[in-house]
């Protein structure tokens, strides 16, 4: 094993002592990561925050400077001239992520996200909100 998760609860104790044990774990070798997932956890902030909208920047007395205006407020992440190439039917057409039609379908609870109540449902697509930016910005065709 070269790396695993756990916390400080008692509960892990038997599974470090089972780990410990094992002739195939050597927990003290020089290149041994103890902080492995939260380097992961680094790197993916980091990633995700270069598909993130750069934050307008404003003056103390909350204007907006350097020139930013509403419509500019978010720069395009990739500038690319890509030519249409006709012939190439290999690849399958994608289902448009922003058709709902097809997500009762997806959905092992079928409208599990209807049957909440509003104010859970606002409060869930406001702790989401950065993801979907994100994650839509890494999948939108270009």
């Amino acid at each position: 094993i070269l790396a695993w998760t756990g916390d400080n609860a008692t509960s892990n104790d038997t599974q470090n002592t089972a780990l410990d044990r094992s002739s195939e774990n050597d927990f003290d070798a020089v290149n041994r990561v103890r902080c492995f997932n939260h380097t992961m956890n680094l790197a993916v902030k980091v990633f995700m925050h270069l598909f993130q909208p750069r934050p307008p920047r404003k003056d103390a007395s909350g204007n907006l400077i350097n020139g930013d205006d509403d419509a500019n407020l978010e720069e395009p992440i990739l500038d690319l001239d890509l030519e249409e190439d006709d012939n190439n039917d290999s690849m399958p057409d994608l289902e448009d992520p922003s058709d709902t039609s097809s997500m009762a379908s997806n959905d092992a609870n079928g409208d599990a996200f209807d049957d909440l109540r509003v104010q859970k449902q606002a409060e869930m697509l406001r702790e989401t909100k950065e993801a979907e930016t994100a994650l839509s910005r890494v999948t939108c065709p270009l």
